[in-house]
């Protein structure tokens, strides 16, 4: 692709169909993030599997898909999962509200997308190490330009 910086993602590219794939597989487990922060222990052992399904894919595609970035895809990605796994662990009695992982509080906020009118995350942060990762991930994955 070739990268201008005042360039747009060009929907006839070949390479678009591969990013917005990998943005796919990333925002599976974004949502995951919003999700487990609101469930019980057991409930969220089947999020963070899918979590973890949704990198093992991501690594797959970026295989093929961005074979001069694999090492730092798969380093991110491995943080990633490393990190879900920690949390996966996580079982303790926490407040009414907050998030059912470290007790922090849920913060809610607005969009302006249609189907996903709200947004939620912990303000306690268990989740930022994932989101954080992720971030850095859509460099290497190009989904930037999306």
């Amino acid at each position: 692709m070739n990268i201008h910086h005042d360039a747009m993602l060009d929907i006839n590219n070949p390479r678009t169909q591969l990013i917005f794939q990998a943005s796919a597989y990333m925002s599976k487990v974004k949502s995951g993030c919003q999700k487990y922060i609101l469930e019980s222990y057991e409930e969220r052992q089947a999020t963070f599997a899918k979590m973890i399904t949704a990198c093992e894919q991501l690594l797959i595609h970026s295989e093929t898909s961005f074979p001069d970035q694999l090492a730092e895809i798969r380093s991110l990605v491995a943080e990633i999962v490393a990190e879900i796994h920690a949390l996966s662990l996580i079982d303790q009695k926490t407040e009414t509200g907050n998030c059912t992982v470290c007790n922090g509080p849920i913060k809610r906020g607005k969009t302006l997308v249609p189907e996903f009118p709200e947004i939620v995350w912990c303000g306690g942060g268990c989740s930022k190490k994932i989101m954080d990762c992720l971030s850095k991930l859509e460099v290497p994955t190009e989904v930037w330009w999306i």
